[in-house]
């Protein structure tokens, strides 16, 4: 049977009760929000006290696991850490603490109390020479934030004895305006006229973020372990996006300045075709995602001027 990843975006019914680590940030407030509405009581985390969540540091979990597993909640989607890329190659020491040893130390604390790790990995695990890349490709990180990611997979699937869920995630977007997101954030500068440096070389997998929800909720469903690649199925380049949806906006072709990866972001240096197969995850689930086209058009038709 094809589930379409993106049919009203609901979870299947026998997704277990799972917590979110992480819940302050732009993935975390979506998954808690998603799985809340299936499951009233799911418990979120974060750093710092917020309304709603649970109080909890990576490395500190406390008796925070057990609590998880006396309220019925049999997995745990780990979304906290340092994500910014730049900050972990100027500070290795400081971000592996956090998202290599802090994540372990909340892993084996959950395992211990009987609650599956979900990760949230990464496609930077690759060096970006040639794309297309399967979940038994060696990973070959080129910058700090890939190589925390990948030793952090190693070691969650070795305490895990293979039975944790890893899954490796591209750019994720939203349809909304103003919000900041990969292509809302093209579309306010082509219509403010500022235009686009847009990169042909730096090519990934773009992402729904209500696709993503949906897929990990089948991920867990269908009970898939190890590494699984959760993205949407087209490989496209920065500049493709911007191109698109330029001519979606009907604006001047002009403000997309072709350009390379290399001369926008250089510390570090940034792997440049980090595409993955998503083929594992939709033999074993059905998912279908949004097509990018679909999305270009709908975040088009949200800053198209009235009558334009």
């Amino acid at each position: 049977m094809t589930t379409t990843a993106s049919s009203s975006h609901a979870l299947p019914a026998d997704r277990p009760r799972t917590a979110i680590i992480g819940a302050a940030g732009f993935l975390g407030r979506a998954f808690l929000e998603a799985y809340r509405r299936a499951h009233p009581g799911t418990i979120g985390t974060a750093r710092v006290a917020a309304p709603g969540l649970v109080q909890m540091d990576l490395a500190s979990p406390g008796s925070l696991p057990s609590r998880l597993a006396d309220t019925g909640h049999r997995e745990a989607l780990i979304l906290a850490g340092v994500a910014s890329i730049v900050l972990c190659e100027r500070d290795p020491a400081g971000t592996r603490a956090v998202n290599v040893e802090g994540t372990l130390r909340c892993a084996e604390a959950l395992l211990a109390a009987g609650v599956r790790p979900v990760f949230a990995s990464s496609d930077y695990v690759f060096d970006g020479l040639r794309g297309g890349y399967r979940e038994a490709d060696i990973p070959a990180p080129g910058t700090e934030y890939g190589r925390q990611k990948a030793d952090t997979e190693t070691r969650l699937l070795a305490a895990s004895g293979g039975e944790c869920r890893i899954l490796r995630l591209s750019k994720v977007f939203a349809i909304e305006r103003g919000g900041g997101t990969l292509l809302d954030e093209m579309a306010a500068r082509l219509v403010a006229g500022a235009g686009v440096d847009a990169a042909d070389d730096s090519v990934f997998c773009p992402t729904l973020l209500d696709d993503l929800i949906a897929a990990v909720g089948f991920v867990q469903s269908r009970d898939l372990r190890g590494i699984v690649h959760v993205c949407g199925s087209e490989a496209r380049s920065w500049h493709d996006l911007a191109s698109a949806l330029a001519s979606a906006l009907a604006v001047a072709p002009a403000l997309v300045r072709r350009c390379s990866i290399d001369d926008i972001q250089r510390d570090p240096r940034r792997p440049k075709n980090i595409s993955m197969s998503n083929e594992r995850l939709v033999r074993a689930t059905g998912c279908v995602f949004t097509p990018v086209a679909a999305s270009v058009a709908r975040v088009a038709a949200l800053w198209r001027e009235p009558g334009r």
